[in-house]
């Protein structure tokens, strides 16, 4: 009789029209009904089996996009009914927004849930519940991400800030001409990523991208690449995109090399990339020819301190690229911890953002990383840049005076009082040490 019943369940729950699925304590997809599969146009074949990691995308072609909104928090593992806000992509490219309704299923000889419900929700009005930070966090994470696929063809960059919204919009017209790109930008701003992702978001992003590091390789290295590259036949780079990463490192003779090639293989996207605008370079260092070539489109990436309104979506964005590698996934950092990094310069930028993230982590046992989490390289960094200058109450001149005040009377003492002798000791006739001990008011009980 109990078979029969769990049968005639398992057939209701797998065709209800309601979207109903079913994760295990892992979050692999057990169940994917077909009211899921009309809500998101999936089927259950392309997402059963699958693992939801807290891993958030804006693009509706990819499956982690589906998955990672099907993630539980961390509470539910702990037996926590949650109502989570999220936003829904069909595979199709429409998005919606909704609840999904996480109950975990207990049985009576364990107390955490062997299995997990999921129920999905269309909420058709404005607002969203109160919920906690980290669930608002990933709400609006998802929300931006697919507001930029939408605007920018984009998943994979963050731009609240006007700075970034210029980025976004720039890319977006990289990648739609085969234009030569040159990205300006400190070191750790995440240049190359931006390189990437014009060229993957690009009609050529199923061929190769070639990064090609002109200050770290030697000369022979690169003069191999070019020549590699620009002597083998047509179709073997058609296509591709080589990323000459600090161009500005480029020898001499390279550049001439490099230059004599360049209009004649149309077939690569060039794209590169400096520290400093290229065109401030003289023409004894960079080749002005070659500069025209290579910055036909040039986007400047700011550092990460004038990025201040992007900071807390790209700490959930970094946070959950990093979720893969964990079986508990970080949702958040607490509300101290990003007033932390607000406060903080990050002269690595991006690089160095991602390093303390990736240390916390390590150093984190919960969902939400704490200060106490933040790795001790951080710390000192944050201690060194709030330690102020002592502030100066004296004016140039009366520190001087005071200064030397001290020296004579230290060389005096010495030599008990002989003015000769101190004169001698401090390399000076003895009229002028006179003069300067009638005009600092220094007296001597002995007469030479």
């Amino acid at each position: 009789m109990a078979q029969r019943v769990r049968k005639g369940l398992a057939t209701w729950l797998t065709g209800s029209s309601s979207p109903i699925f079913v994760l295990d304590h892992r979050r692999v997809v057990l169940v994917f009904n077909r009211g899921c599969e009309l809500q998101t146009g999936w089927s259950a074949g392309d997402v059963i089996g699958k693992k939801c990691q807290l891993i958030s995308r804006g693009n509706p072609e990819l499956i982690e996009t589906l998955t990672g909104t099907l993630s539980p928090p961390e509470s539910v593992l702990q037996g926590e009914s949650v109502v989570v806000p999220s936003v829904l992509h069909r595979k199709s490219g429409e998005s919606q927004h909704v609840n999904i309704h996480f109950i975990p299923l207990v049985k009576e000889d364990s107390p955490t849930p062997s299995q997990i419900l999921g129920l999905i929700q269309h909420r058709d009005y404005d607002g969203i519940e109160l919920v906690p930070p980290s669930l608002l966090q990933r709400f609006e994470l998802e929300e931006h991400l697919s507001e930029l696929h939408r605007k920018y063809s984009s998943h994979s960059l963050i731009a609240v800030s006007a700075e970034m919204r210029r980025v976004a919009a720039q890319a977006q017209v990289a990648r739609n001409c085969s234009l030569a790109v040159h990205l300006v930008g400190e070191e750790g701003v995440g240049k190359e990523h931006v390189a990437r992702m014009i060229h993957y978001d690009s009609p050529m992003g199923e061929q190769r991208f070639l990064p090609v590091e002109c200050g770290t390789l030697s000369h022979f290295e690169l003069s191999r690449f070019l020549r590699r590259l620009f002597e083998q036949s047509e179709t073997e780079f058609e296509g591709c995109t080589v990323y000459l990463k600090n161009v500005e490192l480029l020898a001499a003779d390279l550049q001439i090399e490099l230059l004599d090639h360049l209009k004649s293989r149309d077939a690569i996207r060039w794209i590169s990339s400096s520290a400093e605008k290229i065109e401030n370079l003289d023409s004894e260092h960079f080749q002005r020819e070659l500069i025209c070539e290579l910055t036909p489109l040039t986007l400047f990436i700011p550092p990460l301190r004038d990025r201040q309104a992007d900071l807390p979506l790209l700490v959930t964005h970094l946070l959950q690229d990093s979720n893969r590698q964990r079986e508990i996934q970080i949702e958040d950092v607490s509300e101290e911890v990003l007033q932390e990094f607000e406060c903080y310069q990050w002269p690595g930028n991006i690089e160095e953002l991602s390093k303390v993230l990736f240390q916390a982590q390590q150093a984190c046992p919960e969902p939400i990383i704490e200060v106490e989490h933040l790795p001790v390289n951080f710390q000192a960094g944050r201690d060194a840049q709030s330690v102020r200058p002592r502030q100066v109450t004296q004016s140039l001149e009366e520190i001087l005076e005071a200064t030397e005040r001290e020296i004579i009377t230290q060389v005096l003492d010495s030599v008990q009082g002989n003015k000769s002798m101190a004169a001698e000791m401090l390399q000076v006739p003895r009229a002028k040490l006179y003069r300067r001990l009638a005009a600092l008011g220094i007296e001597s009980p002995n007469e030479s």
